[in-house]
C-alpha cells in the first residue's frame, strides 16, 4: 500500500503507472487467492 501511495505522490509518468500496475496486481491476485 505504502508505494502505491508513494506512486501518487511523485507526479512523474513512470510513478503513476507503476501505481496503477500495484493497485491491478493487487486486485487480481487477491481474487485470485480466495476463489
Amino acid at each position: 500500500m505504502g508505494f502505491i501511495i508513494i506512486g501518487i505522490g511523485s507526479i512523474t509518468g513512470m510513478g503513476l503507472n507503476g501505481a496503477i500496475l500495484q493497485i491491478l496486481s493487487h486486485g487480481l491476485i487477491g481474487a485470485a487467492l480466495f476463489s
